[in-house]
């Protein structure tokens, strides 16, 4: 197990990986102890609740026996910053293109054993999708999951899942989208997991359901904030309903003609909550264009700030604020202060937006449940 940095001003090597979508770069330090060099992946995400949010779900990943990377999150003065232990291994977009049949069926069904936490927390870029970078097989056949910024609240890239339907991560056990987007049936109500079958197989939410009321995750549970604890509370529940209403439907019609029925009656179902909600559908899309637009801003920002570290970071590929911090870099003329000003000005407004952001997230959450009233 690699030994973790006191302090993160302690490298001597920042740069961007070739894989990722919110500026993750590999750390090195030389660590005094062991006399060896340390290699991490540094990430800060779009903005700061994104990157908690990751370690949240990686610490409920970990709870629930699925491997991830050891990873420490650290608190600097531009906000929260996680490191992450350097793992080397095959992608699982790599792996699939060249392991054999029988061996890639074998690291399949490791993969699934995952699955179940994968949809409770609604991890839809758990492989990373379209790239398949997500997931990294470092012994053949068992997989680690090293970029969890898809699950619960946000997207990959940080944007808020609320704003594409109400349902996707709220305090609610009316309806469990997730069950039906993410696997093989999902294309009932608009399937999002493009890349999902291809790695993980043919799974139907009746039987998804069934496999996560079967599984104890108060462990799990207890890794997350409290707003966090009751929304996977309340799919759990929900989970319980449809695993009970599609045994009904199995027992009755049978296994084919059960899983119909039961895709039917939860499109029958969302349709009655979605009809509840047309009410606020204008004060929704208001909250939603603002919250869009914030999104779009921080990810500039976040692009902005990564143009201007590595123009400026040309000494041994440091990043310019650790060398600052050890005494090994100061601007040198007029024009290298002004790219330092830029860079300042870029993660100002990368993070300055969080505020408002968690005012329009929680007016979101609280139009949508009074609806459902």
């Amino acid at each position: 197990m690699s030994k973790f940095p006191e302090d993160l001003t302690l490298a001597y090597e920042f740069k961007l990986t070739p894989e990722g979508s919110t500026g993750a770069r590999y750390y090195k330090f030389y660590d005094k102890t062991t006399g060896e060099d340390q290699t991490f992946v540094f990430k800060q995400g779009n903005f700061e609740d994104h990157i908690v949010n990751e370690c949240y779900a990686d610490r409920f990943y970990d709870a629930s026996g699925i491997p991830v990377p050891d990873f420490r999150l650290y608190e600097t003065d531009r906000g929260p910053a996680k490191l992450a232990e350097f793992h080397e291994g095959i992608l699982i977009r790599e792996a699939w293109a060249i392991l054999p049949t029988g061996l890639r069926e074998v690291a399949r069904e490791q993969l699934w054993f995952g699955f179940p936490c994968d949809v409770l927390l609604g991890n839809w870029d758990v492989c990373g999708s379209g790239y398949g970078a997500n997931v990294l097989f470092e012994d053949t056949v068992l997989p680690l999951r090293i970029d969890n910024g898809g699950a619960m609240r946000y997207r990959a890239q940080g944007a808020l899942k609320n704003v594409l339907s109400p349902f996707n991560w709220l305090e609610c056990d009316l309806i469990f989208d997730d069950l039906w987007t993410m696997t093989g049936e999902g294309k009932a109500i608009g399937y999002r997991g493009d890349d999902l079958t291809q790695y993980f197989g043919f799974s139907s939410p009746y039987s998804l359901a069934t496999e996560i009321v079967s599984k104890s995750w108060d462990a799990a549970i207890a890794q997350l904030p409290d707003a966090d604890r009751r929304i996977v509370r309340a799919r759990i529940r929900a989970a319980e309903k449809i695993a009970e209403q599609g045994a009904d439907c199995v027992k009755r019609l049978g296994l084919e003609d059960g899983r119909a029925e039961l895709n039917a009656r939860y499109r029958a179902q969302r349709e009655r909550v979605f009809e509840k909600l047309r009410g606020v559908d204008e004060k929704r899309n208001s909250i939603i264009k603002e919250l869009n637009a914030i999104q779009a801003d921080q990810v500039g920002a976040r692009l902005a700030k990564d143009r201007m570290i590595d123009k400026i970071a040309k000494y041994a590929d440091i990043d310019f604020r650790f060398a600052k911090a050890r005494g090994r870099y100061s601007p040198r003329n007029d024009a290298e202060r002004l790219d330092v000003a830029d860079l300042e000005r870029a993660e100002q407004r990368q993070f300055g937006y969080s505020q408002r952001r968690r005012e329009l997230e929680r007016e979101l959450d609280e139009l949508t449940l009074n609806a459902l009233e």
